[in-house]
């Protein structure tokens, strides 16, 4: 087993999604990490992030304790939000306060407290709707031994999309890394993802605020201003010059994929993707592509509710800008 921690964060609105993707998740990493841990925020967020708070959090609570059955290396931790535990978690990371949330009223606070509530150094975080190709059994082992090589390495990744033909990734700002057979650079990091040292963050962080677009936003949704953790981990990675490589790894590899959008056609082929998705059945147009496309999946629905909404935002920018 290696020294790491594989954290995957939780919320009631995760429920419908987790019941078929926390089981893929565990099957796919459990044998490779020392510990597992299921952190479940149960503040609820302002808009979309706290949509079915109260219908799902039982169900999820429930689906937690009978995974906890099927996996005896779990252990379970909910957000604690209490005064005195955000103190110990803002001084490990941060110079001042750890905010609860971002200016969308997404998570903040709860990534931290993930990876600060874990027993080992090295904390593999996912979020719950993230998927997984190509089933490698020594992925991870192979992205430690590369960070331990190469210190400005600050987080790796499974490569962002089923591997292309070409060795190409589509819309994604990077470059081809020269440290490992079929990896790419990045100076920025995502939070679906990560394999990170957390020693390196250790009261290094500042808080950081958005635009003033993100922050009249923020205003006006009841969200506190601040910007995403994200942007935080990135602004800290270019001023240390760290990168972050995504590697596919050693044959047959690991790769992940995303949903853009959940709709009710997501929902009902999500068992059928996770088959497709575990077996490496993709499209042509899937390959290289980090969101899963319409090949796999038809968004038509999302899509058409994007541009029946699109009226008003374009009215609350417009506003923001006279403004």
């Amino acid at each position: 087993m290696n020294p790491v921690t594989l954290q995957i964060s939780l919320t009631p609105n995760d429920y419908k999604h987790s019941f078929y993707l926390l089981e893929h998740q565990l099957q796919t990493w459990s044998t490779q990490v020392s510990e597992i841990l299921l952190i479940y925020d149960s503040n609820k967020s302002n808009g979309r992030f706290g949509k079915n708070w109260e219908e799902t959090n039982l169900s999820m609570l429930e689906l937690i304790q009978l995974i906890k059955k099927k996996y005896p290396n779990i252990v379970y931790s909910e957000v604690d939000y209490s005064p005195e535990c955000r103190e110990i978690v803002s001084k490990f990371f941060f110079k001042g306060l750890c905010p609860k949330k971002d200016f969308r009223g997404g998570p903040f606070y709860a990534y931290f407290y993930g990876i600060y509530k874990a027993k080992y150094d090295y904390v593999f975080h996912i979020d719950s709707d993230t998927f997984f190709g190509g089933q490698s059994s020594t992925w991870l082992s192979e992205a430690l031994e590369l960070m331990q090589k190469y210190p400005k390495i600050l987080i790796t990744s499974p490569l962002p999309g089923p591997p292309h033909p070409d060795h190409i990734l589509i819309d994604q700002f990077c470059i081809k890394s020269s440290l490992t057979q079929y990896a790419f650079e990045f100076t920025h990091m995502s939070t679906r993802l990560f394999l990170i040292d957390r020693r390196k963050l250790y009261n290094n962080l500042k808080i950081m605020f958005p635009n003033i677009r993100s922050i009249l936003k923020a205003i006006f949704e009841d969200n506190p201003p601040y910007a995403l953790p994200e942007e935080v981990i990135s602004r800290f990675m270019l001023a240390e010059k760290f990168i972050r490589i995504d590697l596919k790894g050693a044959s047959p590899g690991m790769w992940s994929v995303h949903p853009p959008f959940r709709t009710a056609t997501f929902y009902t082929t999500l068992p059928q993707l996770i088959v497709r998705i575990t077996k490496n059945d993709v499209t042509p147009d899937q390959m290289g592509f980090y969101d899963i496309t319409d090949s796999m999946c038809d968004w038509t629905e999302a899509r058409n509710k994007l541009k029946k909404e699109r009226w008003w935002k374009k009215l609350f920018n417009k506003l923001i800008l006279v403004t």
